[in-house]
């Protein structure tokens, strides 16, 4: 479903993005 780079912990953010919908999730600000 996502193009996402997973990484160490962007791994745990990315699930709470379906409650938002397709959410345009940029790894850098994700830590």
């Amino acid at each position: 479903m996502y193009n996402f780079k997973l990484g160490h912990r962007q791994f745990f953010f990315y699930p709470k993005a379906t409650e938002f919908g397709d959410l345009n999730f940029d790894p850098d600000m994700i830590y």
